[in-house]
C-alpha cells in the first residue's frame, strides 16, 4: 500500500521489518533517505533491496518469498513496479554475469544478487 501512496522505505530489508502477530501489524524500521542505484524508482529499489535481503538469509523457504510477492501483487502499482526492476536489471545484466564467475567464492552478497536476479526475471506479471 505504501508504494500506491508514492511511499518508498529505502531499504526494506528483513531486519528492517517486524511483525506483531497479537496485534497483526508490521513496522517498518530505519527508513532511509537515498537509494544507491538511481536508475530504480523507489518502489523498484524497496523492491529489489526486500527480495535481495530475503535470499540473503540463506535459509527461509522460497514459498515466504512467493507469499510476500503475492501479497504485494495486490498493490495496484504491483506489476509496472515489477517489470521496471526486470528492465533496469535486464539492462545491467552483466553485472551479474561477473557476480556468477564469483559463484566458486561464496560471497553472500554476489550470491544473494544472482539468485535475485534469476528470481525477478521469473516472475510472471501478465
Amino acid at each position: 500500500m505504501l508504494h500506491d501512496y508514492g511511499i518508498a522505505h529505502g531499504r526494506p530489508a528483513l531486519r528492517d521489518i517486524v511483525y506483531n502477530p497479537d496485534a497483526d501489524s508490521v513496522m517498518l524500521l530505519d527508513w532511509e533517505n537515498a537509494r544507491r542505484w538511481p536508475e530504480f524508482s523507489p518502489a523498484g529499489w524497496d523492491l529489489l533491496i526486500f527480495i535481495h535481503s530475503f535470499i540473503r538469509e540463506g535459509d527461509l523457504p522460497n514459498t515466504y518469498l512467493y507469499a510476500a510477492m503475492n501479497g504485494y501483487s495486490s498493490a495496484r502499482c504491483a506489476r509496472d513496479t515489477v517489470l521496471h526492476v526486470k528492465e533496469v536489471l535486464h539492462k545491467r545484466d552483466y553485472l551479474f554475469k561477473f557476480c556468477r564467475l564469483l559463484e566458486p567464492f561464496h560471497f553472500v552478497d554476489t550470491e544473494a544478487a544472482v539468485k535475485s536476479f534469476d528470481f525477478i526475471q521469473g516472475l510472471k506479471t501478465e
